[in-house]
């Protein structure tokens, strides 16, 4: 008999599925290569399928880094056991360095002025102590793939010194 066991049920094979998969293994995946101008040859389709699902996953696992950072964060705050403290740590290190393997970089917002580009303006508030459009607050790192943003830094951002609120101006004025 040709099937394998499944559950107690001897289970048959469709006729030719072999054939297909040892057709299958046996086809060669081949690289991108140069065209006779120079420019790569878009990757077969199953390359871009993986690629794609890999960029999906890291994108999946960046609120994990998110809660891992706010979780160190807290920790240390609270002056949690230094035990559980380096566990928290061990873990991130991990998880970082795996992301790095990958190709994936963080981006911080240091002290710069707001790129649409690589900023999401999660809010913007008046500030007579910084200029229009000057960050404010970073909220969450953004990070690249490779050349490509997976996610923007979001930041709060000056909207410089606008109105003052009712409560303000009353605190001013006291």
């Amino acid at each position: 008999m040709d099937g394998q066991p499944f559950n107690g049920i001897l289970m048959r094979e469709k006729p030719g599925k072999q054939a297909r998969k040892a057709k299958s293994a046996a086809a060669p995946r081949l690289p991108a290569t140069p065209t006779s101008s120079g420019v790569l040859a878009p990757a077969p389709k199953a390359d871009r399928s993986v690629a794609w699902a890999h960029e999906n996953m890291i994108r999946d696992l960046l609120p994990v880094v998110d809660h891992l950072e706010v979780g160190l964060r807290t920790a240390q705050e609270h002056k949690t056991e230094s035990a559980v403290q380096a566990g928290f740590q061990l873990v991130y290190d991990q998880l970082i360095a795996t992301l790095k393997k990958f190709g994936v970089t963080p981006l911080d917002a240091h002290e710069a002025s707001f790129d649409p580009h690589l900023h999401e303006a999660v809010t913007r508030v008046p500030s007579a102590e910084y200029p229009v459009d000057e960050i404010i607050q970073q909220l969450h790192r953004g990070y690249k793939l490779d050349e490509k943003l997976l996610r923007p830094i979001q930041v709060v951002v000056s909207s410089g010194p606008g109105a003052l609120r009712d409560d303000e101006i009353k605190a001013e004025e006291t």
